[in-house]
């Protein structure tokens, strides 16, 4: 038997409690197993069930009005939950979801067993066998004979050479041990040579490349009637009249959610949720994505705003 619940610490609905069977619907209608009445809640807003092809509970949005996040990421698709997530709904109701099945402990069960490897023999550097010496090259001549206590017997005098030989070859140049050329060792590497004097009555170029810059650019969003500035993160944010919208501006003219911005590199974009009085930018009004950039003509409602940067 799967078994899971979902329960709340904090905010509104802080001490709830549910349990999760194997489909659990929640929203703000009371024909839900679990009804939240909350305005930002959806009627039907998600909906929580157990694939047993997976052995894992699933969590999937039902098109809220507001969405659903699992670990602070927007659900758009049916997504497997773990032992322990957070849930939050409609941007303002955190849930602790909580299983006790893991993908831990299902992979722990499906694993085959394995028979115990026998220990390894320990053995030390005594216990190797002595290596054998090398076979001796019976072809090679050798100027020292070997005695049965491995020492080298001293070399015999070499026989004068017959006159003979003498005469027809000439006489060898003769060299023993010592008189051989001595190798000298090799030199020793050149140190590098030292880095250059850096004039520092220069200013030295420390900007990065534009490619970086544009990653690190950062904007805010300036209320000209107010004087109120809001930064930009990157990513998504919503603005409008009252919580739970990221950018509230309390203006009768903005709509309770009224636009989305989202900020991707150095590139604002901005988008008419379906508002009352509209987004206008540079005198035209707008419903589909829009870039913006500083220096545009931007008025949300009958609010005018800046871009900054």
């Amino acid at each position: 038997m799967h078994k899971a619940r979902l329960f709340c610490k904090t905010g509104q609905f802080a001490g709830k409690e549910f349990e999760i069977g194997s489909e659990t619907l929640i929203g703000r209608s009371q024909t839900n197993t679990v009804a939240l009445s909350s305005e930002a809640i959806s009627s039907h807003h998600a909906r929580i069930f157990f694939d047993t092809k997976t052995e894992r509970f699933v969590l999937e949005d039902l098109g809220s009005r507001n969405g659903t996040r699992l670990d602070g990421m927007r659900v758009r698709t049916p997504e497997p939950l773990d032992a322990l997530n957070v849930i939050t709904f409609a941007d303002a109701h955190d849930f602790i979801f909580q299983s006790q099945i893991s993908g831990i402990e299902i992979a722990e069960e499906k694993r085959p067993a394995t028979a115990p490897q026998p220990a390894l023999e320990e053995k030390t550097m005594f216990d190797e066998a002595p290596l054998a010496p090398p076979p001796v090259d019976s072809s090679a001549t050798s100027d020292a004979t070997v005695i049965d206590e491995g020492t080298l017997s001293p070399l015999p005098a070499a026989p004068a050479p017959p006159a003979a030989n003498a005469a027809q070859t000439g006489a060898a140049d003769e060299k023993t041990i010592m008189d051989a050329d001595i190798v000298a060792p090799p030199a020793p590497p050149t140190p590098p040579a030292p880095p250059a004097p850096v004039d520092i009555s220069t200013p030295q170029d420390s900007s990065p490349d534009s490619s970086q810059n544009a990653l690190q650019l950062s904007f805010s969003l300036y209320v000209t009637k107010t004087g109120t500035s809001f930064p930009l993160a990157e990513g998504e944010q919503t603005l409008g009249r009252t919580g739970p919208c990221d950018i509230i501006i309390a203006d009768s003219s903005i709509s309770r959610k009224h636009a989305r911005l989202v900020v991707t590199g150095g590139v604002v974009t901005i988008t008419d949720l379906g508002s009352k009085n509209g987004v206008i930018i540079n005198g035209s009004k707008t419903h589909a994505p829009a870039d913006i950039k500083p220096g545009d003509s931007i008025r949300i409602g009958e609010v005018d705003v800046e871009l900054r940067q």
